[in-house]
């Protein structure tokens, strides 16, 4: 990874040197090995993003020719061939190289090297994918080496695509000798680097994904989540998955403990024969996969030893020896946990049958578990089945769920007041995805009556779980993104915690869900407005500054034809004519209230979290902000719009100074 220093180095400043663009109808002096980077660059025919796969889209590019392992004789490979594209010999004669480039973000296997004396100097990746208004977008952006110290050097550039799998491919649009840096320094202050989310959780370090394992102890919250080992930040399909493990006493300011749940042996996905790289080096290679907690404070299991009840995780575990669903244990709340020497608890194929959602109704304890997922089976196959048992170590199987059709991964299942009336209780089944039905549970099965709804509008919201804490459930999830943050130590990020609550609807009862209110921890000025015309051209925020906030809008559509809220370059825009709400390529549907729609939006440095209806529905998505732009801009399109009310809540970072 190249360091940023400030630019320009010295004076004065000579014009760039270009490298190469890639513009020409072949490679010219450049020469290839293998078949990755095919005969000649790939041309965009106009000014329209480059389109290639299953809508997927190259955005970001400047000229017309792209070197691309991604295209292979002018038609898309999805990173099927491999193979190597380097440059003639040239001497460095400026302080930088600048780099306009994207793919797949696997250091070492596609990334552009500079050689000197055949000596790797410098290597960089892609940012990976989702970026864009497609979750598989790939951008390319700007990257630059400080080569100042090898002025007067013989030196070329190597691109290299060594890596046969779908999303592996680098893209380089063109390359500069300059003496300006194209890339603006990163603050790498921890917990407080340039792209760290500053309320919703992250690692210190590392790759996470599914949250998991979600339980209350000693008036704590605990949060596991799966998590890379040895701090890597490449996907989980390329290291090692273990569980996280953070507590918080508010739901905001959050502490990350040791790992709870490690792995000791490798383990095959046949699906996925690439997930074999992971034990290079000796390190371990199997996946401590999703699952639930539990706190058994009646001993059923027989684990407890002293005053702490026991806690009980329950995780999918696709190992060599050991297949099925597993469970570990803890006997000093939480502190440590020990592997249950009985495991499986419930034997099966590991990779299909996956995910344990494990629960108590009337004095029984129940699992529901994700059948029949993977990469080869249809949708229409995924279901959840039901388990049911009296000690929590052996299990015997219910049946599948009849109305759980196409509900897959990280199942959840919990009862709900409707309204608030505990003499009227229903039970939600959800989907990873969050998409959720409502209706009976009567100790033997799930039983249909409303839905399915769906969860969320947005590209990043998935494998949803749920705390209960005696007066309330509260939903997290995980937002997957495709590609990582420049410079960053971490990647991905969750949601911030919602409370949920299940009210009448003329469609039958649907969950409502609101930032948790413990947000006002974080709150520290407020911007308010009350009746005031909203015109096309005229910002009233105009003075709001930040790039932290809680926005509560409530406006009367009026005579406007739009209206657009633009957040650090990100243009949230409501359709009056469709009656929805636009972002990043997403549509959620917003239908107003005597003319007037209400939103809450949660933002965070990379993060948007939408709230229309008083919840009904969301819309959770990731941005990369433009560094330049205004915090926030309102105004009105094609006519005069009201706002009615509108709050503002700057917010401070969760984070310690």
């Amino acid at each position: 990874m190249s360091e940023l220093h400030p630019a320009p180095k010295g004076q004065p400043i000579k014009p760039d040197i270009l490298i190469a663009d890639f513009e020409a109808p072949d490679y010219g002096a450049w020469t290839t090995t293998g078949e990755a980077f095919g005969d000649g660059p790939w041309r965009r025919p106009g000014d329209e993003p480059l389109h290639f796969g299953e809508n997927r889209y190259i955005l970001g590019q400047e000229g017309r020719g792209l070197a691309a392992s991604v295209f292979h004789n002018g038609e898309p490979a999805m990173g099927a061939p491999t193979g190597t594209l380097t440059s003639p010999d040239f001497i460095i004669e400026r302080d930088y190289i600048n780099l306009l480039m994207g793919g797949g973000w696997y250091p070492g296997r596609t990334c552009v090297d500079l050689l000197i004396d055949g000596k790797t100097i410098y290597s960089d990746t892609g940012n990976g994918c989702g970026y864009g208004v497609h979750q598989a977008d790939y951008l390319l952006e700007w990257f630059t080496w400080d080569v100042g110290d090898y002025s007067g050097e013989t030196a070329r550039i190597r691109l290299v695509d060594n890596f046969n799998f779908p999303t592996g491919c680098i893209l380089v649009d063109r390359i500069i000798q300059s003496d300006v840096q194209k890339v603006d320094p990163v603050d790498l202050t921890p917990y407080h680097e340039t792209y760290r989310p500053q309320f919703h959780f992250t690692a210190d370090k590392g790759w996470i994904n599914d949250p998991c394992g979600v339980f209350l102890y000693n008036g704590e919250y605990h949060l596991c989540f799966q998590h890379t080992s040895y701090d890597e930040i490449e996907s989980a399909l390329f290291s090692p998955v273990i569980w996280g493990h953070a507590v918080s006493k508010d739901l905001v300011h959050w502490q990350q403990l040791p790992d709870a749940i490690r792995c000791e042996e490798s383990f095959h996905w046949p699906e996925y024969p690439c997930l074999a790289i992971a034990s290079d080096n000796g390190k371990p290679s199997g996946h401590i996969m999703s699952g639930s907690s539990i706190v058994d404070v009646d001993n059923e299991a027989g684990l407890q030893q002293g005053e702490h009840p026991a806690i009980l995780s329950f995780y999918t575990y696709p190992g060599d020896t050991v297949c099925g669903q597993c469970m570990a244990y803890s006997i000093d709340g939480g502190q440590s946990w020990t592997k249950y020497p009985g495991n499986p608890v419930l034997p099966g194929p590991g990779v299909a049958d996956r995910d344990p959602r494990v629960f108590k109704y009337d004095g029984a304890w129940y699992m529901a578990l994700s059948h029949a997922w993977g990469p080869h089976v249809d949708r229409d196959q995924f279901t959840i089945h039901l388990y049911e048992s009296d000690n929590l170590l052996t299990w015997r199987h219910l049946g599948e769920i009849p109305s759980s059709v196409d509900f897959c991964e990280c199942p959840d299942i919990f009862p709900m007041p409707v309204d608030g009336n505990s003499n009227n209780v229903k039970w939600v089944l959800v989907a990873g995805d969050g998409k959720y039905q409502v209706g009976r549970f009567d100790g033997k099965m799930f039983h249909h009556e409303t839905g399915p709804f769906r969860g969320d509008y947005g590209h990043n919201h998935l494998a949803t779980q749920t705390w209960f804490d005696s007066r309330r459930r509260i939903q997290i999830a995980w937002m997957p993104r495709g590609g990582r943050y420049r410079h960053m130590p971490f990647n991905q990020q969750l949601t911030f915690p919602r409370e949920l609550t299940l009210k009448s609807t003329n469609k039958g009862p649907m969950l409502f869900k609101s930032p948790v209110q413990e947000i006002a921890s974080i709150r520290r000025k407020e911007h308010h407005w009350a009746d005031v015309d909203l015109r096309p051209g005229e910002n009233p925020l105009s003075n709001v500054s930040g790039d932290l906030f809680d926005i509560l809008l409530d406006i009367d559509v009026g005579e406007a034809t739009a209206i657009e809220l633009v957040i650090r370059g990100t243009e949230i825009r409501y359709e009056a004519n469709d009656k929805s709400l636009h972002c990043l390529g997403r549509q959620m549907p917003v239908e107003p209230v005597n003319g007037r729609i209400d939103l809450r939006i949660l933002v965070d440095r990379v993060s948007l979290e939408i709230f229309g209806n008083q919840g009904r529905k969301t819309l959770t998505i990731c941005f990369l902000p433009e560094p330049k732009a205004r915090p926030l801009q309102l105004f009105a399109v094609g006519g005069v719009g009201r706002i009615t009310t509108m709050d503002i809540h700057e917010l401070r970072s969760a984070w310690p100074a």
